[in-house]
């Protein structure tokens, strides 16, 4: 009998890591990629950020998540041109996702989620939603459509 509950219960271990392992790498997959700005609520966790920036210094904003935990923000001007990045490190802590700017010390824990082609980042009414891109380089776009 005690030999049934210890396999029962080393499957049950065994089974939960393998999920834990896939439900990662499934949300991971889902993640990495390049994501462009659309659009904010009012009041959001990235103010911070996008205020030492001046708006009309920028006309498109990018997030690249990229396999190796590390993320790109890139501001981009009506010429094309990069002319702000701001580098870091995402993981996902519970439910959440953090993200640790080391440029300067900025870290956010969010809640996620994705609708169809957005990503959004926050909850209610404290978001930054953005849609899906199909490159992990938004120059390299921008420079294909000059």
């Amino acid at each position: 009998m005690k030999k049934i509950v210890l396999s029962i219960a080393l499957f049950v271990t065994v089974s939960t890591i393998i999920f834990a392992t896939e439900s990662a790498a499934l949300k991971k997959s889902h993640l990495v990629g390049c994501w462009k700005y659309i659009t904010q609520s009012r009041v959001n966790d990235f103010q911070k950020i996008t205020n030492t920036i001046a708006k009309e210094d920028y006309v498109a904003e990018y997030f690249i998540f990229e396999e190796n935990n590390k993320f790109r923000h890139e501001f981009i001007n009506k010429d094309d041109v990069v002319i702000r990045i701001f580098k870091g490190k995402w993981k996902f802590v519970n439910n959440k996702i953090k993200i640790e700017y080391v440029a300067f010390r900025y870290t956010l824990t969010l809640d996620y989620f994705f609708l169809d082609q957005d990503l959004v980042l926050g909850q209610h009414f404290n978001h930054i939603i953005f849609r899906k891109e199909d490159v992990l380089n938004p120059m390299a776009k921008n420079s294909e459509t000059l």
